[in-house]
């Protein structure tokens, strides 16, 4: 990413990056098993064992992505959600745009649903972390944003990506293993 006012002002070393590495990776780990313990399925050992066993789990932990603290999010929102508190559960919700390519269809369901305080409380939340975002990075933030996700190397080819998709994308009817792959 290409180092501008905003992004020198912005970037402060606390930790060198080993360190902030493990306290990054602890508190994904922290993450994933609060997840595992705070979602309310039927049989919560099923699930807790199902985590544990997450290969995309554990890859989002060793490479340091930020999946761990989304899914417990999600968890929270929903528990928030279920125990009659829609604006607080739609404030944490806010947190999900981390990755909101995720969740381009969730406007469809609060708006079918008509939660209206669920919407209220993720507006809400989406104004603070806006203003979070502008106080730290200064007003360019969204274009910086807009042009590293342009950037191939923050977003690389199909052929890299752990998933179904990349590992079979480049095999003679990859596609076709995919799809029996994901249907199983």
């Amino acid at each position: 990413m290409p180092e501008t006012p905003s992004r020198r002002r912005a970037v402060r070393h606390w930790l060198p990056y080993v360190p902030a590495l493990r306290v990054w990776q602890a508190a994904s780990l922290v993450s994933i098993i609060a997840f595992a313990l705070s979602w309310t399925p039927p049989e919560r050992p099923y699930t807790t064992l199902l985590v544990c066993l997450s290969i995309p789990a554990l890859i989002s932990w060793m490479l340091g992505q930020d999946t761990p603290f989304v899914l417990l999010a999600v968890a929270a929102t929903v528990r928030l959600h279920q125990a009659g508190k829609p604006l607080l559960a739609g404030l944490l919700f806010a947190l999900c745009a981390a990755k909101g390519h995720l969740f381009l269809l969730t406007p469809v369901r609060i708006l079918a649903r008509r939660d209206w305080d669920f919407l209220r409380g993720l507006l809400i939340g989406g104004l603070v972390l806006g203003a979070l975002s502008t106080l730290v990075a200064g007003w360019s933030w969204p274009v910086e944003m807009w042009k590293a996700m342009q950037n191939p190397a923050f977003s690389p080819g199909p052929q890299v990506m752990t998933n179904l998709h990349g590992a079979f994308q480049e095999m003679p009817w990859g596609w076709a293993i995919e799809a029996a792959l994901s249907l199983t």
